[in-house]
């Protein structure tokens, strides 16, 4: 749902951009007097950086089958280079403009850089570069020197504690209904709009600040399903019930285990009568082998639904 998520709210236009509003503004100044055709974004993970090379390709008109996006960490050679550039000598057959996005392009080997330095310098007719990175530095300087750079910074917290609300509220999730919520996820994003879209949507069933603050801890965040169990367990649910949640539960079960444990660990720190997420802390307390499939899981939860 993650993606699902993402995919559905990432930005169609640079308008909708957040947090980098001179970068932006920078970039349409520089397509529209076509002062440069290579860009180098360069920023933390999940702040932007692809889907502006999208937004680019969109301004300059190139056709979604123009638009190439490569990964530099597993084309790291020369020889798949070579193979992008030699391709770029030919006009695109519906006059499109044509944009190659590398991600990840510290990753590409200085071979790699030396058969495309060329091209980053002098594109051919209607050929566009944006090169992405999370690790500007491992990035040859006669490449920084060919590229107008952009560095995209982390975005601040109010202002993907915005965006994730008008989310939550478009997709009429039950978290939508809590401020404080909205914030921890915010602020566990660390100024990722990505990152804050995946938390949303994993923990979009809650609504108690302290259990989404639990989630969010390491990037470990529960399914729905995972959230579901937790429920039936503190409500003392009924076998059929029970089973039927674990069978729709995609995550392994030791990461289930400890999502109940941290679930259960909120509710403990502020019910007043924490006996039963205690019971439930102690049956899931043992870790749970991979190798074993769910009988670890069922077993636990058979021990506090016949006890």
């Amino acid at each position: 749902m993650s993606e699902e998520l993402i995919n559905k709210h990432r930005p169609s236009t640079f308008d909708e951009v957040i947090g980098q509003d001179a970068v932006i503004k920078s970039i349409q100044s520089s397509l529209a007097k076509k002062r440069a055709r290579t860009f180098l974004l360069t920023g933390p993970s999940g702040v932007g950086k692809t889907t502006i090379g999208r937004l680019i390709a969109k301004e300059v008109k190139c056709s979604a089958f123009d638009l190439r996006e490569i990964d530099g960490a597993t084309h790291t050679g020369a020889e798949a280079m070579r193979e992008v550039t030699a391709s770029l000598q030919f006009r695109s057959l519906n006059g499109s403009a044509r944009v190659i996005i590398i991600d990840e392009c510290h990753a590409i080997s200085s071979q790699a850089w030396k058969a495309t330095l060329k091209s980053l310098e002098e594109p051919p007719e209607g050929v566009y570069w944006v090169l992405c990175t999370t690790e500007p530095t491992k990035v040859p300087k006669e490449v920084k020197t060919r590229c107008a750079a952009y560095d995209l910074k982390p975005v601040a917290t109010d202002t993907i504690q915005v965006m994730i609300t008008k989310v939550a509220k478009t997709e009429s999730l039950p978290i939508g209904k809590s401020d404080e919520a909205l914030e921890a996820i915010a602020e566990a994003a660390e100024g990722s709009p990505r990152q804050a879209l995946t938390f949303l949507a994993q923990c979009g069933d809650l609504k108690d600040e302290d259990a989404v603050r639990e989630m969010c801890k390491s990037g470990a965040v529960a399914s729905k399903e995972a959230i579901d169990l937790c429920r039936l367990l503190i409500k003392g649910s009924d076998w059929p019930s029970l089973t039927k949640c674990i069978a729709a539960l995609t995550s392994p079960p030791e990461s289930t285990r400890i999502i109940v444990l941290r679930y259960m660990s909120s509710v403990t720190m502020k019910d007043r009568k924490p006996q039963r997420a205690l019971a439930i802390m102690d049956a899931f307390a043992q870790p749970f082998q991979d190798r074993e499939g769910n009988a670890p899981l069922l077993l636990a939860c058979a021990r506090l639904c016949f006890d």
